[in-house]
Protein backbone atom coordinates (compact mmCIF):
# COMPACT_ATOMS: atom_id res chain seq x y z
CA UNK A 1 0.00 0.00 0.00
CA UNK A 2 2.91 2.48 0.50
CA UNK A 3 4.41 1.94 -2.78
CA UNK A 4 0.80 2.79 -4.14
CA UNK A 5 1.28 5.68 -1.79
CA UNK A 6 4.51 7.11 -3.28
CA UNK A 7 3.57 6.13 -7.01
CA UNK A 8 0.62 8.45 -6.37
CA UNK A 9 2.32 11.47 -4.71
CA UNK A 10 5.58 11.44 -7.05
CA UNK A 11 2.90 11.30 -10.21
CA UNK A 12 0.72 14.07 -8.40
CA UNK A 13 3.94 16.31 -7.42
CA UNK A 14 5.31 15.64 -11.47
CA UNK A 15 1.87 16.89 -12.88
CA UNK A 16 1.46 19.87 -10.62
CA UNK A 17 5.45 21.34 -10.24
CA UNK A 18 6.70 20.25 -13.68
CA UNK A 19 3.83 19.99 -16.10
CA UNK A 20 1.37 22.68 -14.86
CA UNK A 21 3.48 25.22 -14.30
CA UNK A 22 5.72 25.18 -17.42
CA UNK A 23 2.15 24.79 -19.95
CA UNK A 24 -0.83 26.47 -17.96
CA UNK A 25 -4.30 26.56 -19.90
CA UNK A 26 -2.48 24.14 -22.96
CA UNK A 27 -2.41 20.85 -21.07
CA UNK A 28 -4.77 18.74 -20.52
CA UNK A 29 -4.38 15.54 -18.20
CA UNK A 30 -6.45 12.60 -20.23
CA UNK A 31 -5.53 9.78 -18.23
CA UNK A 32 -3.87 8.95 -15.33
CA UNK A 33 -2.90 5.69 -13.14
CA UNK A 34 -0.30 4.86 -10.63
CA UNK A 35 1.95 4.27 -13.29
CA UNK A 36 1.25 6.46 -16.60
CA UNK A 37 0.14 9.82 -18.02
CA UNK A 38 -1.81 10.81 -21.24
CA UNK A 39 -1.44 14.60 -21.98
CA UNK A 40 -2.92 16.55 -24.61
CA UNK A 41 -0.41 19.26 -25.05
CA UNK A 42 -0.88 22.14 -27.39
CA UNK A 43 2.78 23.02 -27.73
CA UNK A 44 5.43 23.48 -30.99
CA UNK A 45 7.60 21.42 -30.54
CA UNK A 46 7.38 19.15 -27.27
CA UNK A 47 10.33 16.76 -27.34
CA UNK A 48 12.14 20.11 -27.71
CA UNK A 49 10.80 21.15 -24.85
CA UNK A 50 11.67 17.61 -23.24
CA UNK A 51 15.58 18.52 -23.81
CA UNK A 52 15.03 21.53 -21.29
CA UNK A 53 13.80 19.09 -18.66
CA UNK A 54 15.47 15.79 -19.37
CA UNK A 55 16.30 15.50 -15.65
CA UNK A 56 12.67 14.35 -15.45
CA UNK A 57 12.80 12.02 -18.06
CA UNK A 58 13.66 8.11 -19.05
CA UNK A 59 14.49 8.54 -22.71
CA UNK A 60 16.77 4.93 -22.95
CA UNK A 61 13.84 3.58 -24.99
CA UNK A 62 14.65 6.34 -28.12
CA UNK A 63 15.95 5.13 -30.84
CA UNK A 64 19.67 6.85 -31.78
CA UNK A 65 19.24 9.28 -34.72
CA UNK A 66 15.70 9.48 -34.23
CA UNK A 67 14.35 12.73 -35.60
CA UNK A 68 13.92 14.05 -32.03
CA UNK A 69 17.67 13.82 -31.31
CA UNK A 70 16.54 12.68 -27.63
CA UNK A 71 19.81 11.95 -25.76
CA UNK A 72 19.54 8.62 -23.96
CA UNK A 73 19.50 9.07 -20.43
CA UNK A 74 18.04 7.76 -16.79
CA UNK A 75 17.63 3.77 -17.80
CA UNK A 76 15.49 2.60 -15.35
CA UNK A 77 16.13 5.67 -12.64
CA UNK A 78 13.34 5.54 -10.09
CA UNK A 79 10.60 8.88 -10.16
CA UNK A 80 11.71 9.32 -13.94
CA UNK A 81 8.73 9.72 -16.30
CA UNK A 82 8.96 7.06 -19.52
CA UNK A 83 7.57 7.86 -22.66
CA UNK A 84 5.66 4.56 -23.14
CA UNK A 85 5.61 4.75 -26.76
CA UNK A 86 9.70 5.63 -27.29
CA UNK A 87 8.62 8.64 -29.67
CA UNK A 88 5.94 7.66 -31.64
CA UNK A 89 3.23 10.00 -31.66
CA UNK A 90 -0.04 9.40 -29.96
CA UNK A 91 -2.91 10.20 -32.63
CA UNK A 92 -5.92 9.17 -30.99
CA UNK A 93 -7.16 8.30 -27.12
CA UNK A 94 -9.85 6.46 -25.84
CA UNK A 95 -10.47 6.28 -22.06
CA UNK A 96 -12.80 4.62 -20.48
CA UNK A 97 -11.67 3.77 -16.87
CA UNK A 98 -8.88 2.49 -15.32
CA UNK A 99 -6.74 0.00 -16.86
CA UNK A 100 -9.10 0.59 -19.10
CA UNK A 101 -8.20 2.12 -22.56
CA UNK A 102 -7.01 2.41 -26.39
CA UNK A 103 -4.72 5.06 -28.25
CA UNK A 104 -3.47 4.65 -31.81
CA UNK A 105 -0.17 5.72 -33.02
CA UNK A 106 1.54 6.47 -36.05
CA UNK A 107 2.18 3.29 -36.64
CA UNK A 108 0.77 1.04 -33.52
CA UNK A 109 -3.07 0.28 -32.19
CA UNK A 110 -2.82 0.24 -28.43
CA UNK A 111 -5.51 -1.75 -26.52
CA UNK A 112 -5.39 -2.24 -22.56
CA UNK A 113 -8.33 -3.29 -20.69
CA UNK A 114 -7.29 -5.22 -17.41
CA UNK A 115 -9.90 -7.40 -15.81
CA UNK A 116 -12.28 -7.01 -19.00
CA UNK A 117 -13.02 -10.48 -21.52
CA UNK A 118 -14.56 -8.21 -24.00
CA UNK A 119 -13.21 -7.19 -26.92
CA UNK A 120 -12.25 -3.31 -27.62
CA UNK A 121 -12.58 -2.51 -31.24
CA UNK A 122 -11.68 0.41 -32.78
CA UNK A 123 -11.85 1.41 -36.42
CA UNK A 124 -11.28 4.46 -38.74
Amino acid sequence: MSILDLSKHLMYDFHCNVMKPKYGEIIKLLYMDTDSFIYDIRTDDFYEDMKGMIDYFDTSDYQENKRYGMPRVNKKVLGKMKDENAGKILEEFVGLRSKMYACKTETDLIKKSKGVKKCVRCEK
